[in-house]
């Protein structure tokens, strides 16, 4: 008797890959907060 996985490979990869780009989306809109966060910064110290 054979054992077979319950798994679907192609959706699993579909998730991985979707997981994927929402983590690098995420991980880019924390980048651009963060760069216009220091440029508010740096251009109130300008003004004072």
């Amino acid at each position: 008797m054979l054992e077979l996985s319950n798994a679907n490979v192609i959706r699993e990869m579909i998730s991985t890959i979707n997981t994927t780009r929402n983590y690098e989306s995420l991980a880019k809109v924390v980048t651009t907060n963060r760069e216009m966060l220091d440029t508010a910064v740096s251009v109130g110290r300008l003004r004072t």
